[in-house]
């Protein structure tokens, strides 16, 4: 038996980053670039555009806001899933009305 289908879009972690890190210290995309040493571009795609975190960027994150990486990568994991119930849900529903 399969578990019930999550309604409700998880939060991503560019936003957990953005409104819980990032916001409350006023670090802009540009100084948390610089601080870790990551291209603005990639930070504000993952950030900003909902891109997925690369393991790279995860480790530099977690170093400098002193969480485990597991924080981001459960993060990641819970919007992967939901994409993937999402999937699986419309071609259960495509196949069903054939």
């Amino acid at each position: 038996m399969s578990k019930p289908l999550n309604l409700r879009r998880p939060t991503t972690p560019g936003e957990m980053i953005w409104e819980e890190l990032m916001l409350p210290r006023k670090t802009t995309l540009l100084a948390l670039s610089k601080e870790i040493d990551a291209c603005p571009f990639m930070l504000e795609n993952m950030i900003m555009k909902g891109e997925r975190l690369t393991p790279t960027i995860i480790a530099k994150l977690s170093t400098y806001f002193s969480l485990s990486p597991e924080f981001f990568l459960n993060l990641q994991y819970k919007c992967d899933l939901f994409e993937i119930q999402q999937q699986h849900a419309s071609l259960s529903n495509d196949n069903n009305k054939s």
